[in-house]
């Protein structure tokens, strides 16, 4: 399964950062859950639009980034967290993909 994010989603990462989210496709590992622990990048709770959400590793993630030309963003994820984080999207920034169009950018590459 493999998401695009269709709004800024929401964080306690800068805005600009997480404004680089929008038109990119991600790929999943599967929906978080009500007993799926979360913490918020800078620790502490989530932001509540994101709880049981659409999980991405964080090496994908930066790769998409990375493959769209939003280096900025992917350098901050990268130095803001370790490489084996998920990172959850809430349902209401997403639009589900079919896994065989999942490229990164908008429209594929």
């Amino acid at each position: 399964m493999a998401i695009k994010i269709i709004s800024v989603p929401a964080g306690q990462a800068p805005e600009e950062i997480r404004r680089a989210w929008v038109g990119v496709v991600l790929p999943t590992v599967g929906e978080s859950g009500p007993t799926t622990p979360q913490f918020g990048v800078f620790g502490g709770e989530p932001a509540p639009e994101n709880q049981n959400g659409y999980g991405v590793l964080l090496r994908d993630a930066v790769e998409a980034l990375r493959a769209v030309g939003k280096t900025e963003a992917a350098e901050w994820w990268s130095d803001e967290l370790p490489p084996t984080s998920i990172l959850i999207f809430g349902k209401m920034f997403c639009e589900l993909v079919p896994t065989h169009d999942s490229t990164y950018a908008e429209g594929g590459l």
